[in-house]
């Protein structure tokens, strides 16, 4: 069963979130700012890691940054509702896989995670 890290300072968001990937099968990991979810990471050896680009203590880029030095082969993909072009180059530069923007509804977010996931790390055993 493959795992993935989510961390995001939005409980409801994470929460759903879980919901859906618990459903398709997946394992799920979570934190609620950048250090902890960091911590989490190199706890939890997940196979995927999402994360807001926005979050206390530690930024989702810094988090990313220092995983991928880490772990150079994780996926990541960095969810934001607002990005700039900037955020989008300097994701690509450390080795970010995607910059997904945070859809309006669950239902989105669901099918928009499930793409992105089978892309990046094939369906669930």
């Amino acid at each position: 069963m493959q795992s993935i890290l989510v961390i995001d300072d939005d409980e409801s968001l994470r929460d759903t979130i879980a919901v859906v990937l618990e459903q398709e099968g997946f394992t799920l990991v979570q934190a609620a700012d950048g250090r902890t979810g960091l911590d989490r990471a190199l706890t939890h050896k997940p196979d995927l890691l999402l994360v807001d680009l926005r979050l206390p203590g530690m930024s989702g880029m810094e988090v990313s940054r220092r995983m991928l030095e880490i772990r150079p082969d994780i996926p990541v993909l960095l969810a934001t509702g607002y990005v700039r072009n900037e955020d989008v180059e300097q994701a690509r530069s450390i080795g970010i896989r995607e910059v997904i923007w945070k859809p309006q509804t669950i239902g989105e977010m669901g099918d928009l995670l499930a793409q992105q996931l089978e892309k990046l790390v094939g369906t669930p055993s």
